[in-house]
């Protein structure tokens, strides 16, 4: 979304603070033509008794700000989606799905998003050969602040605002009719450490939390594991467990037979513990930070790091800078790597890499090679017993500097320089500006081209086969030893039942369903400093979870 200047913003605010009169004519849905919105006539259309009007249209009677091509046509209103910014709100709604997605603080460092319903969905029509979405006005001007007039009530059969939109915030059991009581199934996960703090440690964690309201698990069952990301794909590959995080994308020979589903992203934190300098931040570029962990800078007081930061240069010391790393195939190193060769090819010639160890990339003279985004924390932090550090550098989730800026007694997080020049911190708001312009559900979305964007931000993954029952060739295992597993395809006569499998996996996609697509996790993410998928990404997760194959139970 551009930004936009203050005078726009207070217009907006403005109109905010106005009331949307709508005035309906006819008491009879059916009979209805159009309907009067801040005294312009919008022609409508009726689905199953609930009055709809263009999606353009209505965001132009209520002054709604969106995006624009350079021919001046609609960028973010097209044939299947509306997003529109009003005040300090943005909505987008989805042809096809009740599920809307509202976010609260537009353009401020918090903002919040909550996913809501409408009583139907959005439709297309098809409009002078093109293709047009109508919108239920009563509930995006509701869901706007609007007041809708004394007579409109009467053409959604008196359904009152609160009845119909729902955000995701109430607890309540799942419990899906296709497993019998008695047939509980296993949710057995693990893998990268980049979401451990999304998944488990506290009661609404999102792995926590699903076990204890899901009606279809077994008793007993253990929380995510944490290991790496590397050993978390091994684990769906061997079927030692039914899903895996991992912040590695899978190699694209299996993308037939497994699916990568986003879950949530997050900033990977460049995080410092240098002397001299106290809690004052640096700020960072990525061929900076590709020569660092080349070994071409070397001391902190280098000229390059000076120059870009004058505040503190005097200040910054000769003293070796000790470069800290993930020893072990981390999905966080490919994304820290992926932006370094997206935003610094000439210092970084390696490209993404999630084993930084075996190909010995770092060259740094003095290094340190650790296990765990936890243990990169406390080594930079100079409080890991079994290495001290001083003057280190590392990269980490933000999910992993748990209490703020100065978690474990030493440690900053630093502002990043992105595409646009704006040297940026890892907030809810810069990562959720980077998710806005993603393109891809695949791809890390780094080296953002978005001016309020944080250029090193990860998604992470759910990890699961589509078919169990095909099998696969044999798959070498990206952790330990490298052990060649087989992939045989399941059957009612395997150790591993077929139909349990199946089990699994509609337990899967009920858990994603419950805590990405109806928004139950997003707070928690927001809490814990990771950010939920943005509206546009959301809005594709329904279609991937489809690939899974759950039918025949």
């Amino acid at each position: 979304m551009r930004k936009r200047n203050l005078k726009q913003i207070c217009a907006q605010m403005l109109l905010f603070a106005m009331v949307f009169m709508i005035f309906v004519p006819v008491a009879d849905a059916a009979a209805l033509k159009s309907v009067n919105i801040n005294d312009q006539p919008l022609n409508v259309i009726t689905v199953n008794k609930v009055v709809m009007v263009k999606a353009l249209a209505l965001a132009d009677a209520i002054g709604a700000y969106y995006e624009k091509n350079p021919d001046n046509t609609p960028k973010s209103i097209t044939g299947g989606t509306m997003e529109i910014t009003y005040g300090d709100q943005r909505l987008f709604v989805s042809a096809g799905t009740k599920y809307a997605y509202l976010t609260n603080g537009v353009g401020t460092e918090s903002p919040t998003l909550r996913t809501v319903t409408l009583r139907i969905a959005p439709v297309t029509r098809t409009v002078q050969g093109a293709a047009t979405l109508y919108v239920p006005y009563q509930d995006i001007i509701r869901l706007l602040g609007g007041t809708l007039g004394t007579n409109s009530a009467t053409i959604a059969d008196k359904t009152a605002a609160e009845d119909y939109v729902w955000d995701g915030t109430a607890d309540h059991d799942r419990d899906l009719p296709e497993i019998a009581a008695g047939a509980e199934t296993t949710f057995k996960s693990g893998g990268a450490s980049f979401p451990n703090n999304l998944y488990q440690g506290k009661a609404d964690a999102w792995v926590t939390k699903y076990l204890a309201i899901s009606k279809d698990i077994v008793g007993g069952q253990t929380t995510y594991a944490k290991t790496s990301s590397g050993a978390g794909i091994d684990s769906v590959m061997g079927r030692t467990n039914d899903w895996a995080g991992s912040d590695d994308p899978l190699p694209a020979a299996e993308m037939n037979n497994y699916t990568m589903i986003p879950a949530a992203m997050g900033g990977v934190a460049i995080i410092t513990n240098i002397q001299g300098i106290g809690s004052s931040r640096l700020n960072l570029t990525a061929d900076i930070v590709a020569d660092i962990y080349k070994g071409k800078i070397t001391k902190w007081n280098d000229a390059r790091i000076k120059a870009i930061n004058p505040a503190v240069a005097k200040n910054l010391p000769g003293a070796a800078i000790n470069v800290v790393y993930r020893a072990e195939a981390s999905g966080t190193s490919y994304c820290f790597t992926s932006w370094l060769a997206s935003a610094a090819p000439k210092n970084w010639t390696h490209g993404a890499q999630a084993d930084l160890t075996g190909a010995d990339l770092v060259t740094a003279p003095k290094k340190t090679g650790v296990s765990g985004g936890g243990t990169v924390v406390t080594t930079v932090a100079g409080s890991q017993t079994a290495v001290a550090t001083t003057n280190a550098i590392g990269y980490v989730s933000r999910g992993d500097v748990t209490t703020g800026n100065d978690a474990q007694g030493n440690v900053e997080i630093n502002r990043v320089k992105n595409r646009a020049g704006n040297y940026v911190l890892p907030t809810t708001s810069t990562v959720m500006a980077a998710g806005a312009n993603a393109t891809s559900l695949y791809k890390h979305p780094v080296d953002t081209t978005n001016p309020a964007g944080y250029p090193v931000v990860a998604f992470t993954w759910i990890i699961a086969e589509k078919n169990a029952g095909k099998a696969k060739a044999d798959w070498t295992n990206l952790s330990g030893t490298h052990t060649v597993v087989t992939r045989p395809a399941l059957d009612e006569a395997s150790t591993l039942k077929l139909s349990d499998h199946k089990k699994s996996m509609l337990v899967l996609k009920d858990f994603v369903t419950w805590a990405v697509v109806e928004g139950f996790g997003d707070k928690f993410a927001t809490d814990n400093n990771y950010v939920g998928l943005t509206p546009n990404l959301k809005a594709k997760i329904p279609a991937i979870l489809d690939t899974i194959v759950t039918s025949g139970l």
